[in-house]
């Protein structure tokens, strides 16, 4: 077979995912999947950020990647199978300089999170604010969001949704 038609045919083979796999690598080598659900039961509870499969999709609703507040050392990922553990090295809101401004709907809050030689990217949108809700108890704000995490030479990407707050 020549060369370029080996390449091509390797570029537009599809990746199957199987059981809790959210995404895969171009070549197979680097799954993300949901995280399992004792463990996000035990430690993402009460003020968090929780992101998770978009609802419309397979595994719609369950959690990729998420913290509780004062946690934010040992935030669990599922790569290859096996529990990483990340730590939040920043989250910076770019559109947002003023830090006493509210978030408002349409702003973006990026959250870098590296560790075991890993590297996860959560690039986000708001979509709801307390700054537009009519509630006086709004304590969080809902993202649409990208995940991009680096690993083993790897990169794999997956839209999620999510929220941060109590």
């Amino acid at each position: 077979m020549h060369p370029l038609i080996l390449l091509l045919a390797l570029t537009t083979t599809p990746v199957i995912l199987s059981g809790d796999e959210v995404a895969s690598s171009e070549d197979g080598t680097l799954t993300l999947s949901l995280l399992p659900q004792p463990l996000v039961e035990k430690e993402i509870q009460g003020c968090s950020c929780n992101f998770y499969a978009p609802k419309r999709s397979p595994g719609g609703g369950s959690t990729v990647i998420g913290w509780e507040f004062g946690e934010e050392k040992h935030v669990p990922i599922q790569l290859n199978g096996r529990t990483r553990r990340l730590e939040l090295v920043s989250e910076v809101t770019p559109d947002n300089t003023d830090a006493d401004q509210e978030l408002k709907k349409g702003d973006r809050t990026v959250f870098t999170l590296a560790g075991d030689r890993t590297k996860a990217v959560i690039d986000c949108k708001a979509t709801v604010t307390c700054a537009e809700s009519t509630s006086e108890s709004c304590e969080s704000t809902s993202y649409q969001c990208e995940v991009d995490v680096e690993a083993e030479g790897q990169r794999v990407g997956v839209g999620v949704e999510g929220s941060c707050g109590c």
